[in-house]
């Protein structure tokens, strides 16, 4: 299962504890859903929709564990794996845009879209993230933004669940890998 921390690795809501790999945490029962108790997700995209930073942790809840369609809670949390997975999330948002231009812009005929934010897309390169940012503010780039968010709730989402696993778990540092 899956769960992000922001990089200071701290609890939500005040608990202060730190999430630490190889620790189990626990809190008194009961839980409940959104509301008390340690919180995972089976899919990690929608661990990401939760997230309240980048730092993402391979966790395993407790045989208490309560499950909803997108998260589960429970009294205990193992954090398995965790690193700090910034520029791996910005490399997949930026895929996700990319199919999104690709399948929906030209089928729209929303007009020529940004060169600039074209080029950031593919290459990554922070020179151009600025730059790119204020096309993407453009009213074209709104066009491509309520196209990405249609794909995103469609049937890619479980195609971009699947690309979000395997590149959190390729980057993950080998530290972290099973032997």
């Amino acid at each position: 299962m899956w769960h992000f921390t922001e990089t200071s690795k701290l609890l939500r809501y005040g608990d202060g504890r730190e999430v630490v790999a190889g620790k189990t945490l626990k809190v008194k029962s009961p839980v409940v859903l959104c509301n008390k108790g340690l919180h995972a997700c089976e899919k990690i995209l929608d661990a990401a929709y939760y997230a309240p930073g980048p730092y993402v942790w391979f966790v395993e809840l407790g045989k208490d564990a309560i499950h909803d369609a997108d998260k589960s809670v429970s009294t205990s949390r193992k954090a398995v794996w965790g690193y700090d997975a910034t520029e791996v999330l910005r490399e997949f948002s930026r895929r996700v845009a990319l199919d999104s231009v690709r399948k929906y812009w030209n089928s729209k005929k929303f007009g020529e879209f940004p060169e600039v934010t074209m080029k950031y897309l593919q290459t990554g390169e922070e020179s151009l993230r600025s730059a790119a940012r204020s096309a993407a503010e453009s009213a074209a780039w709104s066009a491509a933004e309520s196209a990405a968010e249609s794909a995103a709730r469609s049937a890619a989402r479980s195609e971009y669940n699947t690309w979000l696993e395997e590149m959190i778990l390729a980057g993950r540092p080998k530290k972290t890998r099973k032997k």
